[in-house]
């Protein structure tokens, strides 16, 4: 069995450097960013949904990037279920011993990644969230079907959920830096015409 406080050492880097891998946090921020990080100040679970490749990892750490610019590093704890664990407990247990941080009364963000691998996630976090208010839970999977079903089932009234979708066109022109063929659509139409096929072809 693999060793979880290994695991989430390696997966928290910024425990002992304070700043995140900028190959993690893409410099290009999606409108969705700026949304969920206006959610950050209500407690309700953020819950980020989407087909795979969307961008919901990337979203999520470029969330910790933000937050490392205001608070504690150590408060910040990410973990993605592509390594199996049982107990979302054990997971935060292990986080104090690595950090010292009381997860049960600091104030802490948790970030989890591909949710739904974790067997009854929502009644876990249902459990965790109701018991102690000073925790902001972030999670997201690529299941999109199973976890919204178990957040309404379970999860009434506790979570935010955002719709991650694919890149725009819009949004591929702008994370290409090519935005400025909008401001005069008929000067670069042949050049909007051939980023349109070229953005086809990746996106399908």
């Amino acid at each position: 069995m693999e060793d979880i406080k290994e695991i989430t050492e390696l997966l928290n880097p910024w425990w002992k450097d304070n700043k995140i891998n900028k190959e993690l946090a893409k410099p290009y921020k999606r409108k969705s960013f700026a949304h969920i990080i206006d959610l950050t100040k209500y407690r309700n679970i953020i819950i980020l949904s989407g087909l795979r490749r969307v961008g919901k990892t990337v979203l999520l750490y470029q969330v910790i990037e933000h937050l490392l610019k205001e608070i504690e590093p150590r408060h910040i704890l990410y973990f993605n279920f592509d390594k199996r664990v049982k107990e979302l407990t054990e997971i935060l247990n292990k986080y104090e011993e690595s950090t010292n941080i009381n997860w049960k009364k600091e104030k802490v963000f948790v970030f989890l990644d591909e949710i739904v691998k974790l067997s009854e996630w929502a009644d876990k976090i249902k459990l965790i969230y109701d018991a102690f208010p000073n925790i902001k839970f972030l999670i997201s999977s690529s299941s999109s079907v199973r976890l919204e079903e178990e957040a309404i089932k379970n999860l009434a009234g506790r979570y935010f959920i955002v719709n991650i979708k694919p890149l725009s066109f819009i949004e591929y022109l702008e994370l290409r830096g090519k935005s400025k063929f909008l401001d005069n659509i008929n000067l670069w139409e042949k050049e909007i015409k051939k980023e349109f096929q070229n953005y086809l072809l990746k996106s399908f």
